[in-house]
């Protein structure tokens, strides 16, 4: 049924690669993880070298697992504070990292996911229907990010082609200069081709409406994008910090926006 619920645990069952013991290794954190499980139960043990370090070596997620249940005692103390946001940073990473299972994640449509197994009714669902069901929430989180940027990415490619065809004005003034230039005020003005992805971009984040965390998470996505570009990087820090203002202040004084590179 087009509507049904999607249940998945089993690695060797349909959408299994949404578990977290499914083999996509990620680079986070300065690390290559051969699952998000690794990376999860790692986390555990920030403040225990020898551990986190040990979990990082280990070939399995099973092993992982069942390490980490075995040194409870050692797991940092605010770990339940965290753990959903140490979730949420892994699978996202997963999911971005492969396009394959973001191909997938998008694919499931509006369906409610489901980590089917009565043996965790936290990430799980109890088996019962009663659990929390939160790997399953965390995964339609990061696909609704996934969608509102595919939205963002038509909007900007269709108001690029609208710009283009009925040279439109810009409804916001986008200045962007170097503070640091050797000349006093000189603008980047020459580098406007370049810039003109990324100036589109403001203007269909500000216009979004969408809470100031889900931009932040759209800013984060373009980030890893541009992760070998360090003007898009330093631009997109910039960015982040606007929004924060804009969100602060309520809006953008006489309709103009500054951006240092």
């Amino acid at each position: 049924m087009a509507h049904a619920p999607i249940y998945f645990y089993d690695l060797d069952e349909p959408y299994g690669e949404f578990s977290n013991f499914y083999a996509a290794p990620i680079e986070l954190d300065g690390y290559i993880w051969p699952t998000s499980e690794h990376y999860f139960q790692a986390q555990k043990f920030i403040f225990h070298e020898r551990h986190f370090k040990h979990i990082l070596k280990l070939a399995t997620p099973r092993e992982i697992f069942d390490y980490a249940q075995a040194h409870k005692s050692l797991v940092r103390p605010d770990w339940p504070d965290i753990k959903d946001e140490v979730m949420y940073k892994a699978c996202k990473a997963k999911f971005t990292q492969h396009w394959k299972l973001k191909r997938l994640l998008l694919s499931t449509g509006h369906r409610t996911l489901v980590e089917h197994t009565k043996n965790d009714s936290y990430w799980g669902d109890g088996g019962d229907g009663t659990g929390k069901n939160q790997l399953g929430t965390t995964l339609m989180h990061i696909k609704g990010v996934f969608d509102r940027l595919n939205n963002l990415i038509h909007q900007i490619q269709f108001d690029q082609t609208q710009r283009q065809h009925y040279k439109f004005d810009e409804p916001l003034s986008i200045g962007i200069f170097n503070l640091n230039a050797r000349e006093e005020g000189q603008s980047s003005t020459k580098l406007n081709d370049e810039f003109i992805h990324y100036q589109l971009l403001i203007d269909c984040i500000l216009q979004m409406e969408s809470s100031s965390n889900e931009k932040q998470e759209l800013i984060a996505l373009f980030k890893q994008q541009y992760k070998n570009n360090p003007i898009e990087l330093k631009l997109l820090k910039n960015l982040k910090m606007a929004i924060h203002q804009i969100d602060q202040y309520g809006g953008i004084q006489d309709n103009h926006l500054f951006i240092d590179y």
